[in-house]
């Protein structure tokens, strides 16, 4: 039985990130579910159906004027701010590969 990134996950999420890129995992994805536009952050729906705030400055290859709500992205879960967490390195998904 595999141990889950969630399991493996510090509290600044680099050696969790690390340790999946070493094994080929790939990283959750969600969807934008919602924007708030003039506050910079917003909401991704996880696929196991909770929601994980992001800030626009971790968005990568990403202009947050171009973001859609509904648009499928990719992340890293992270824990911040008094331990909620929260998405980090925020890009488009990675095309799948078989």
């Amino acid at each position: 039985m595999g141990v889950s990134s969630h399991q493996r996950q510090s509290a600044n999420g680099d050696s969790a990130a690390k340790w999946q890129v070493e094994r080929g995992f790939a990283m959750p994805k969600g969807k934008i579910k919602k924007l708030l536009s003039d506050k910079g952050f917003g909401f991704i729906l996880t696929e196991e159906g909770k929601d994980l705030f992001f800030h626009r400055t971790e968005l990568q290859g990403l202009d947050y004027s171009s973001l859609k709500e509904g648009q499928e992205v990719e992340y890293e879960a992270v824990t911040r701010r008094g331990g909620r967490p929260e998405a980090a390195k925020v890009k488009r998904p990675s095309p799948k590969t078989e």
